[in-house]
């Protein structure tokens, strides 16, 4: 009896995680849900994945209809009878939180993201089904975000981690994760979620080891396997994410600063660092013979290195400088590492 019950609440899960996967804006074939099942940790026979798709469709309280004109069948999500079905956006608001769902989607919990789905989805089917909001719609294909950086694909990260993960960083519980390092080696631990930060296409997972009082830094795509704990996160006190980004080696630093003394030649470098300085202690002067000098303190990262082999073809540097400051400010990492690193 005891393993039917388990069978059955198995199967109920996965049909949860289906739905989940079927959109309302697009059809999707089994095909696609077969792998992103796959990528979530389910490894399901397309057969039997059809099979569920037919007994879905065929339930009317689900709300998923099948299109089969035409082979491949594709699966969507009708229009559900919601409190947001008849949610009345003027197309700038649809378009504000299409825009914004895109934005936050790495950023909130699940608990919130799913609340808010619907809403966002709203305003989705306002912004392409209308005539009136055809202009709004057509802005999302006007407007982009260039990063500087070559563009990669970003790692792939199974849902249910990003939703445990995420859990537990909101309801402050301690987390049993199973983490592969750098090494490719796998430990079990139970660590406090302190934070999630997203850095370009990467997520890590800031969090405090038991037993240790330092914090690390884990790339949530290198957790595989992740419990929720009932006991309560051993939060640092007085904790400020801006300050532990500052100090941290989010941007590839050690939490020193260094003062950057540059004398170049370039009229399009000092336009360049004019308008867009580093900090507003920067200074920037030209001299009598038209070298500029460049004087700034900032953290020392491998992104100046980045930066200055930027403009180094361009921008007739004369003479660089850096100089290593300690910062009084720099968060003071404790002397005990947690076990076989990250």
């Amino acid at each position: 009896l005891m393993a039917r019950v388990s069978s059955i609440s198995q199967e109920a899960l996965l049909i949860i995680e289906i739905l989940k996967l079927i959109p309302r804006n697009r059809l999707i074939t089994a095909s696609e849900i077969r792998n992103s099942l796959f990528s979530a940790g389910y490894d399901i026979p397309i057969r039997t994945l059809q099979r569920y798709l037919k007994s879905i469709s065929e339930t009317e309280s689900l709300h998923v209809e099948c299109d089969s004109r035409s082979k491949p069948y594709g699966y969507r999500r009708s229009s559900p009878k919601s409190e947001f079905a008849d949610l009345k956006l003027t197309p700038e608001e649809s378009l504000l939180l299409s825009l914004a769902g895109q934005y936050l989607q790495y950023l909130l919990p699940t608990t919130i993201s799913t609340s808010l789905s619907q809403v966002f989805d709203a305003a989705r089917d306002q912004l392409f089904s209308h005539p009136a909001a055809t202009p709004a719609a057509s802005w999302l294909n006007k407007v982009a975000l260039v990063f500087t950086s070559i563009p990669t694909l970003p790692p792939e990260i199974k849902p249910r981690i990003f939703s445990i993960a995420t859990e537990g960083l909101y309801r402050n519980r301690k987390l049993e994760i199973n983490y592969s390092n750098k090494n490719g080696k796998q430990k079990v631990s139970v660590v406090s979620p302190i934070a999630l930060v997203q850095q370009d296409l990467r997520i890590y997972l800031v969090c405090r080891y038991d037993g240790y009082e330092d914090l690390r830094n884990l790339a949530l795509h290198r957790i595989m396997d992740i419990r929720l704990l009932d006991i309560e996160a051993d939060r640092p006190k007085d904790f400020r994410l801006a300050d532990y980004i500052r100090h941290s080696n989010f941007n590839f630093g050690t939490g020193k600063k260094c003062r950057l003394e540059i004398a170049f030649r370039s009229p399009v470098l000092a336009l360049n660092l004019k308008e867009t300085p580093f900090n507003r202690e920067q200074k920037l002067e030209k001299d009598a013979d038209g070298v500029f000098h460049l004087d700034v303190v900032l953290d020392d990262t491998t992104q100046i290195d980045g930066w200055i082999a930027l403009w180094k073809d361009n921008a007739e540097f004369l003479e660089i400088r850096r100089t290593p400051i300690q910062d009084p400010a720099a968060v003071k990492m404790a002397g005990n590492q947690p076990p076989d690193g990250i």
